[in-house]
Order: C-alpha cells, then sequence, then structure tokens
C-alpha cells in the first residue's frame, strides 16, 4: 500500500498491510519557526522517520496589530481586525506548507496544526482569558471571532498549496479548566467556525488536548479521527472504543517515551493494538513527544509495526 492508501484504509477501517503511525516533535532551534526554516526541518524529519503522514508544527504567534503587544483587558480585544492569510506570519507559514508539499517523496499527507480559539486566546492574554469573560464577555466573544475567521481564512487559502487537511488541538474542553457549559456557550461556536472550515479536505484530526476532557464533544465535532494522551488522562483506548466508532490515533505515552528502553516502545505499541484493536487505528503519541527523544527510540515504533505485518 502507499502511505495514502494506508492511511485512508485504516480510517474507514478496511484492511490494511500494517497500521500505520505518525508522531512530531518541535524544531525548538528555529528561530523563525516558520517559512524556509521550518519546511527544512520538517522535510528532514519525514526522510528520517518516514511517518506515515506528516503533521507539521504552527509554532509562530498570532499577529496582533502594530502597537498591540498583548490583551491586557477585555476592552483590548476590539483593537483586532479579521487576519487576511496573507499576513506575514500566516503567509509564512503556508509557505512552508507549499515547500512541503511539492517536496513531500510520496504520497503521504501533510496537515498543518491548528489550535483553538481558547489557546490562541490564552496566549494574546497571558491566561486570562476567563477573567476576560467574567469581566466582559461581548469584548471575549468578539475576539474569539475574529480570532476564528482569520484561521478560516487562512485554512481556506492552505487548499491552494493542495494541504491535506488539519489537526486541530482543542484545548478549553476540559474540566479542569471550565465546566461543560460554559466551553459550549462561549467557546465551542468559534472552535466550530475552525473545524468547518477545514470540511472537504483529505485528513484532519481532532486532538483533545490537556486532562479531564469533555470526551462527548466529540459527537458535536463528528471527525473521521481523533487523538488524545490515552496514556495520561481518561478515557482509555477501550473505553474510548464504546464512546466513538472512528479511527483512532493514540497509544503512545508522549511524555515517558523519552525515558523508554526499546523494548519499552515495543510493548506500548503492542499493547495499544490490543486495547484498541487493530482496526480504525493509527499508532500516534497523544502530543508531541520530546524533542531530544533517541533517534533510536522514535524508530522502534515503524520497525515494531513492520514486524507485525
Amino acid at each position: 500500500m502507499t502511505k495514502r492508501e494506508r492511511v485512508l484504509s485504516a480510517v474507514k477501517g478496511d484492511p490494511v498491510d500494517r497500521i500505520p503511525f505518525s508522531f512530531w516533535y518541535h524544531f525548538r532551534w528555529l528561530e523563525f519557526p516558520s517559512g524556509e526554516p521550518l519546511a527544512r526541518e520538517e522535510l528532514k524529519f519525514y526522510k528520517m522517520y518516514d511517518p506515515d503522514f506528516l503533521k507539521v508544527m504552527h509554532d509562530i504567534p498570532y499577529e496582533l496589530p502594530e502597537g498591540v503587544s498583548i490583551i491586557e483587558k477585555p476592552e483590548d480585544w476590539y483593537k483586532l481586525d479579521i487576519l487576511s492569510s496573507d499576513t506575514k506570519n500566516l503567509s509564512a507559514q503556508r509557505s512552508a506548507l507549499d515547500i512541503i508539499v511539492k517536496n513531500l517523496p510520496d504520497d503521504g499527507f501533510v496537515i498543518d496544526t491548528i489550535f483553538s480559539t481558547f489557546a490562541y486566546a490564552e496566549k494574546l492574554t497571558g491566561k486570562k482569558t476567563l477573567e476576560h469573560l467574567k469581566g466582559n464577555p461581548k469584548a471575549l466573544h468578539y475576539g474569539l471571532e475574529v480570532i476564528a475567521r482569520s484561521l478560516a481564512n487562512f485554512i481556506d487559502s492552505c487548499r491552494d498549496v493542495k494541504l491535506s487537511g488539519i489537526y486541530m488541538a482543542l484545548q478549553g474542553a476540559n474540566r479542569d479548566i471550565m465546566d461543560s457549559h460554559t466551553y459550549r456557550e462561549h467557546f465551542m461556536p468559534y472552535d466550530m467556525i475552525i473545524w468547518e472550515s477545514a470540511r472537504g479536505f483529505d485528513f484532519n484530526i481532532l486532538h483533545l488536548h490537556g486532562y479531564e476532557l469533555m470526551f462527548d464533544v466529540v459527537k458535536v465535532f463528528n471527525p473521521e479521527v481523533i487523538t488524545w494522551s490515552n496514556r495520561l488522562t481518561p478515557p482509555s483506548l477501550e473505553t474510548a472504543r464504546s464512546l466513538y466508532d472512528g479511527c483512532i490515533a493514540a497509544g503512545l505515552n508522549e511524555e515517558a517515551i523519552i525515558n523508554y528502553t526499546l523494548n519499552d516502545v515495543r510493548r506500548e505499541v503492542l499493547k495499544s493494538i490490543v486495547e484498541a484493536g487493530a482496526k480504525k487505528l493509527i499508532i500516534a503519541p497523544g502530543c508531541a513527544v520530546p524533542t531530544e527523544t533517541p533517534k533510536e527510540k522514535l524508530l522502534a515504533i515503524r520497525e515494531t509495526l513492520e514486524e507485525l505485518r
């Protein structure tokens, strides 16, 4: 099978020649983590580890208007305007994606990481989003709408570079951050704008980020593929199978793998297959693995799956 055939078959629950896999890490040594420098590192990463799809990191910040460095008080949200896809940072990210897609050596999917509105708001406010919600909900809603529409513009522009889809990191749908009613009323509508803008791409993943997950929101987003840190927070793979009938991309403990032996890696891959079943499964970490993880431990993921053909 080609990589694309393998991944699409896994998503549908059809037979595969082997279970697909992927993982990712941050390129922390990049001074500007986008554009040609990011593309170069992502392509080197892809050649080294040969994953079945490439999740591109999106580590450049959301651009604020000139003279604005932080959203300090709720009224500051009104200083924002919807970004076009041609702003400096978004343009650089699209350029990176274009270079990657054009130089990928095979038919693997390339997906870009897109964060939720709460995640961006937390970065822009210095983690004062919920304070702003309490102080001036209309101002915050204005800002969330601007963020969502800006990201939707960017996602739509990526169709021109033949991006395969998005990996949407859903932060905020966590009971240790807020209650379910707060997320559903104040943040989910804007996250849905982002998510729906990616409909029609070949391969999208919904990532439930963090702990104490509101796993029931999966039914609203209705993704074909979900991922979460199943080794660090519920639900278990077995429980998730009873709650969701789509494809699961999970199984690896992204925090512990740096300290694993090679046998530990193989054992966790096998354990994941037993727990989740081999159908509708992609072996992946719940989030980025440590950048310093030894190469041989990451290579052991693929080697284990190859042995199981």
